[in-house]
């Protein structure tokens, strides 16, 4: 008996250690994943967020280098670059509907920018090292991600918190995006889930799961019934969003998948990541149309223009590519050079 007791012991004991161990290395890999920004800042020159305005006439990039620039995208033209941001600029996004851009760092958090006057009028500390927002298709609300594995969503008008978004990921959220309506919020995370919200009742609606790795971005089609994510170990997932079933998992990509984007019309979904392509979908048949090679370093975000005609694509080396659809080949090389504040 005495045995018996003593074999249950060390039963106990090893479960015990294996299960500290399996929680110090998924500790030691969210910090790899948390601080990489930090400690190699000024040699990562990561493009991870890039927008387009809504006339197609201005495109902005955020960059790990701690800064954003914008350019007149007719001529190729820098108009404003903005620098000595203390952190890794993770988002940049016009307001649908105001003079604004929106800007999400990973240590002063998010910030507002007046651009008819170019003044910074607003900010407001995440207390994390993160900076993901996604304004509401109506201009009137700003979502963003804290430190708290939440998403709070603020009225622009009085920059209240009128939302908050909780409960549900475990780990780092690492996109957000509104669904066409604005009655839904999709959100990406390091928990290897995508969860769908209830914006009004403040409730998730569906926690999709699938992913093996890091879910590293999302992207909600045009016509609201589907949600495409990526994640770490090069997989594309699709989703019904009024079941929360997957549809389709995409596997062409050899690396991490950093950003997928549809196009305005639906009707091509783009994907890439750091495996240097840059694949084109077509949502009807789950065909690859096309795969474009970049010679110059893996792919961190995407951006169709308004009129579908162009993509742009942030890279590695502090570069934003402009495809051109119709042409079938890069027409432009935007280089961030941040100035100073």
């Amino acid at each position: 008996m005495e045995k018996k007791k003593s074999n249950k012991l060390w039963v106990f004991i090893l479960a015990g250690i294996s299960g500290c161990l399996c929680i110090s290395a998924g500790f030691v890999y969210f910090g790899f994943r948390l601080l990489s920004s930090q400690t190699n800042k000024g040699t990562e020159r990561w493009v991870r967020s890039i927008d387009w305005s809504e006339d197609g006439s201005t495109l902005v990039a955020g960059s790990s280098s701690g800064c954003f620039s914008m350019w007149e995208t007719e001529k190729g033209a820098e108009t404003r670059s903005v620098s000595d941001f203390p952190g890794y600029v993770r988002s940049v996004e016009f307001s649908p509907d105001h003079p604004i851009l929106a800007t999400g760092d990973d240590v002063i958090g998010i910030e507002l920018w007046n651009l008819e006057t170019g003044d910074h009028f607003y900010d407001q500390s995440l207390g994390a090292p993160l900076g993901y927002l996604a304004w509401k298709p109506d201009g009137k609300q700003l979502a963003f991600t804290g430190e708290d594995f939440n998403i709070s969503i603020m009225d622009i008008d009085t920059f209240n918190t009128v939302s908050l978004l909780k409960g549900k990921h475990t780990n780092l959220i690492t996109g957000i995006v509104w669904s066409p309506d604005g009655s839904q919020i999709a959100s990406s995370s390091a928990d290897s889930t995508v969860v769908i919200w209830d914006v009004d009742a403040s409730k998730p609606i569906f926690q999709l799961k699938g992913h093996k790795g890091w879910v590293d971005d999302l992207d909600w089609s045009p016509n609201g019934k589907i949600i495409a994510s990526g994640d770490d170990v090069g997989n594309v997932f699709v989703w019904d969003t009024a079941t929360g079933k997957n549809i389709k998992k995409l596997g062409e990509h050899s690396s991490t998948v950093y950003s997928v984007a549809w196009s305005p019309d639906g009707n091509r979904l783009a994907t890439a990541g750091l495996d240097h392509y840059i694949i084109i979908w077509d949502p009807q048949t789950w065909e690859v149309l096309n795969r474009i090679a970049v010679t110059s370093g893996g792919i961190l975000s995407l951006a169709w223009s308004p009129d579908r005609g162009r993509l742009a694509a942030g890279t590695e080396q502090d570069t934003v590519l402009i495809w051109d659809v119709e042409k079938q080949e890069f027409v432009q090389t935007l280089d961030i050079v941040c100035e100073s504040k």
